[in-house]
């Protein structure tokens, strides 16, 4: 369609909420309180206005109404619901603003859940999603928001480090899931003919109200210039008339060919709040005779207007837009790591307690609805204060450790309390509940209590710790069957099982004995490992792994060329990282610079029943100290299945750092597809324009086919991976997505981004990564997403009953029959059991 000139604006106004970012986290959630108060002054009268004249106010996310609810008097609250219910403020679906394919499954759901649950309680539509800054979306979120009831999302992407703004997109277009599931999507992007490397501004979408329409015209009528996006930044016309700077809006839509006559423009801030003045300006510019009308209103009213206005006309595209922002996890990966510890545990216990209580223990509700907004502040895409100009206040002689970033470091400490917080009350929260459920079920004797926390039947590994002091375990057997357990002994009263079959979200009982025990083995030959059909060879005087083959066909499954071995990890220093908002963020001159390592030692690890292991140590020389880096590599006896175990002590330094660990699987031209909180994406051909190709948030696994064998990678702590030749901050746009080599490659740690996100920080955490080799045909999505789960260490408890009172029955079994379904969630809600499942479609993935 030809483009068209403007005939109607839709003004949304509205405050875009960045928890932590102008101000920590406390001072932001408490300014909005005011904003909202002013928001219900400013459209007290609108009963009484012509319609030109009223006051409407869009709130972006609906924390803000939460908070309010409760921290506000009861009077005030009712004057809230009662202008959501009017229209005059109109709530859109997302509680926070999330990162949404870091969220998990049921994050997700709850994080657009309460606001519709809200408007159905309260009598008002919630039919809009609003995401600002963040460049991409989960590829199910049509599916959970259609299924929720909200069929609208407004795109107010951010002007930094995003691909979206600029993509090849329609500006309004219907985005279909997997699952034939629809929403209509508000694109309005940022100058096409522009590109994110050219932009020396941080013109956000959801500040373009401001931009082209009310900052111009009030500094010409009224000679007052006002705020901008950023709070921080100077936003201005350079010198155009009001009617000049909104034509390039008009000029640019045009070069575009937007084809519609009206236009939704969003006028909001960071934590900004009301605009008192705006609709006497509004009523200044209608005077205008070169102007299209202005229409002060809401996010659904415009969409509304589009169905009706286009119908069917609107494209349909379906694929997936990977989102940039998940970079922003990285920056502390040990928070990252404890807020992904802490989303399974949450399933977890909400699985055990809707399959094995009847109500749960009133504490234990409180600790989940505590930790579940933790998790949802954890999954929002504010990491921390923002800091442009951050490099003036550098000092050479404190640097990173200077008292002008105490604040900063502060709010960077806001975020990582998220994640503990929410480990910490669940982690509690399962203790009392496992040792609760098993108390009521167990009999005369000592037994060990082995639980399973994920949602498919597990056979496998247990640590179990037997207390400090106590006798070593001598033997152990099923008590179901009376078979005997396999256990090789880790020392320190600690021993790992080879636990039968436990049942999803199931328990099964050990009977233990006790007396003289072997001591701990160890691999006989720790450069040489042979295990489950896989033989690993290892260099001794370097620690590369210089093969991984198949021991029946000989097939090599590394690239011998590769500049990395497998489980290394590269400690790069980065050069050219721009400070400010030069190239928003994404420019291509970062030169990363190798250090080298130094090998310490290669020894043998634990040998037993369930695998055999050696152990690699390097340290690696920097500014601060030396980074120390362990590797340990298990290598299991039950299949083909590699562990990596990855341990880095990183010390905190000035510098801009990278830290990478390969996986140079052989061959190329593979096809690669990864796991997300719902579904799974193949990148070479689900990629839409505007998607992130350097670098991908892998919910649960990581998956390469290479004609007749491939590796699932389990990433359950550093889920950020790179696939082929890609490596971030490339900025790689180019469509559709091809990989070159079939390398992976697991980014560890960054501190690449200069605003609000941790910029320099230490790092002490160990990575696991599991590896499983397929040979023969390729696995279903639903096979993959069942081996990842079976690859979750099983939880042991040991516990000592007296005999008396009747056992309690274990429930039966959770199961679904299906290859195909997978069980993403299970609670208990309004006195039923209810299951998020998803259907996997039985399509092998290569």
């Amino acid at each position: 369609m030809a483009a068209a000139p403007i005939r109607e604006v839709f003004l949304v106004h509205h405050t875009h909420m960045d928890v932590g970012y102008t101000d920590l986290a406390s001072e932001v959630r408490n300014q909005h309180l005011g904003h909202l108060d002013q928001a219900l002054a400013l459209c007290r009268d609108n009963p009484d206005r012509p319609p030109e004249r009223r006051f409407f106010w869009t709130c972006e996310s609906a924390l803000l109404v939460r908070d309010y609810l409760e921290a506000r008097p009861r009077r005030q609250g009712d004057a809230l619901l009662d202008a959501l219910r009017a229209g005059w403020i109109e709530l859109q679906a997302f509680l926070t603003q999330p990162l949404t394919e870091l969220a998990s499954a049921q994050e997700l759901v709850d994080n657009l859940a309460w606001a519709c649950d809200l408007g159905r309680r309260e009598g008002f539509p919630v039919a809009c999603g609003m995401i600002d800054d963040i460049g991409g979306y989960a590829g199910r979120l049509p599916s959970v928001m259609a299924q929720l009831g909200v069929p609208y999302l407004v795109a107010g992407v951010g002007a930094f480090q995003v691909h979206l703004p600029w993509a090849d997109l329609p500006h309004l277009f219907r985005l279909r899931a997997a699952d034939g599931e629809t929403i209509l999507v508000w694109n309005l992007g940022i100058d096409r003919r522009c590109t994110p490397q050219s932009m020396a501004q941080l013109a956000a979408v959801y500040g373009q109200g401001a931009l082209y329409l009310t900052l111009p015209f009030r500094k010409a009528l009224t000679g007052r210039s006002g705020r901008g996006v950023e709070v921080d930044l100077a936003h201005d016309a350079g010198g155009l008339s009001a009617r000049e700077r909104f034509g390039e809006l008009e000029a640019r839509l045009q070069a575009e060919g937007y084809p519609h006559r009206d236009v939704l423009l969003q006028y909001g801030g960071d934590n900004q709040g009301p605009d008192g003045g705006l609709v006497d300006l509004l009523q200044a510019i209608r005077q205008r005779p070169d102007m299209p009308s202005l229409r002060l209103t809401t996010p659904r009213h415009f969409f509304e207007h589009m169905e009706r206005t286009c119908g069917d006309r609107l494209p349909v595209l379906e694929g997936v837009i990977t989102d940039p922002w998940n970079l922003r996890a990285n920056p502390s990966p040990g928070t990252l790591r404890r807020h992904r510890q802490a989303q399974r545990l949450m399933t977890a216990l909400e699985a055990r307690s809707a399959l094995w209580e009847k109500a749960p223990a009133r504490r234990q509700t409180a600790a989940l609805e505590a930790a579940a907004l933790d998790l949802h502040l954890g999954s929002d895409h504010t990491c921390g204060l923002s800091e442009w100009g951050w490099e003036r206040a550098f000092s050479t002689s404190t640097g990173c450790r200077d008292a002008a970033f105490d604040r900063y470091r502060r709010s960077w400490q806001d975020k990582r309390h998220y994640a503990e917080r929410a480990l910490s009350l669940l982690s509690e929260a399962d203790r009392v509940q496992r040792q609760r459920l098993a108390a009521a079920r167990l009999g005369a004797g000592t037994r060990l209590a082995v639980w399973n926390d994920a949602p498919v039947p597990v056979a496998g590994e247990c640590e179990v710790y037997l207390g400090r002091g106590g006798a070593p375990l001598a033997s152990l057997h099923d008590e179901s069957t009376g078979q005997p357990v396999p256990f090789q002994p880790l020392g320190g009263s600690r021993c790992l099982l080879v636990a039968p079959e436990v049942p999803a979200y199931g328990l099964r009982w050990l009977v233990p004995s006790f007396g003289g025990a072997a001591a701990p083995r160890l691999t006989p030959s720790p450069c040489r490992l042979r295990a489950g059909g896989l033989a690993l060879d290892i260099d001794p005087a370097s620690g590369r792994v210089v093969s991984l083959r198949l021991m029946d066909s000989g097939r090599e499954l590394l690239d011998p060329g590769a500049a990395t071995g497998l489980g290394e990890v590269a400690c790069d220093d980065l050069a050219g990282v721009g400070y400010g908002v030069a190239q928003a963020g994404m420019s291509r001159d970062i030169v990363p610079h190798r250090r080298p390592p130094r090998l310490d030692s290669v020894t043998a690890g634990s040998d037993g029943p369930l695998f055999t292991s050696c152990i690699s140590r390097w340290m690696v020389d920097g500014p601060r100290g030396p980074t120390r880096l362990e590797r340990t590599l298990r290598l299991y006896h039950s299949g083909p299945r590699l562990d990596v175990l990855i341990r880095v002590d990183k010390p905190e330094n000035e510098n801009k750092e990278r830290l990478t660990l390969a996986m140079p699987w052989a061959g190329r031209g593979g096809a690669f597809a990864f796991a997300q909180n719902i579904g799974c994406v193949r990148p070479s051909t689900e990629l839409l324009p505007g998607a992130m190709q350097d670098l991908f948030c892998c919910q649960d696994w990581a998956h390469l086919w290479a004609g007749d064998w491939g590796v699932t990678v389990v990433c359950p702590d550093a889920p950020m991976l790179q696939f082929g030749d890609r490596h971030c901050p490339e900025w790689g746009d180019k469509q559709p997505f091809t990989a070159g080599s079939n390398h992976m490659t697991a980014l560890l740690y960054h501190n690449l981004l200069n605003t609000d996100c941790p910029i320099w920080q230490d790092v002490l955490e160990t990575f696991r990564f599991s590896i499983l080799v397929h040979v023969g045909a390729a696995p279903t999505a639903g096979a993959l997403h069942r081996l990842a789960a079976s690859t979750r260490p099983l939880q042991a408890d040991c516990l000592t009953g007296g005999g008396s009172g009747r056992r309690r029955q274990t429930p039966a079994p959770l199961r679904v029959d299906g290859d195909d379904l997978r069980i993403l969630a299970v609670r208990r809600r309004d006195g039923a059991i209810v299951v998020l499942l998803e259907n996997t479609a039985p399509v092998a993935v290569t």
